[in-house]
């Protein structure tokens, strides 16, 4: 097997400046071809990683999608709902102050009798407040 000084031109070999010259080049060579596969293998792994990072950023923006989206259903269902038991307590004001109207309109005389009264006096077939007015 050859040695490497004899693979080197007879004038690489005469001179030291032009053998170390040839040293560094070659040094260099294979500092930049590792360089180049470092380079070119840390793009393709920049890559995978962005792809996941996309992947992952759209599935949680579904998931605030969807989150967002309940969100407004249950919104609308109780601006729903606080709606119709506001409607419904306007009917109810309406029929209390109609039936407010309706009592405070009512006539009652001083000597008329009202229902509490002609209750017992029906009870007892009217003997109570004839023994009452005897006394």
């Amino acid at each position: 097997m050859p040695s490497l000084r004899e693979l080197l031109p007879k004038r690489i070999r005469r001179s030291y400046a032009l053998t170390f010259l040839t040293g560094i080049v070659v040094v260099l060579l294979v500092m930049g071809s590792i360089s180049a596969y470092a380079y070119t293998d840390s793009q393709e792994s920049v890559k995978e990683d962005v792809a996941g990072v996309s992947a992952q950023t759209t599935a949680e923006a579904q998931n605030v999608s969807a989150a967002s989206e309940e969100q407004t259903s249950s919104l609308t269902e109780v601006s729903t709902s606080v709606q119709s038991l506001a409607d419904r307590a306007e009917r109810l004001h309406s029929l209390l102050e109609q039936f407010e109207v309706q009592a405070a309109s009512a006539p009652t005389d001083a000597g008329a009798e009202t229902a509490a009264d002609a209750a017992p006096a029906a009870a007892d077939g009217g003997e109570s407040a004839e023994a009452q007015s005897d006394d």
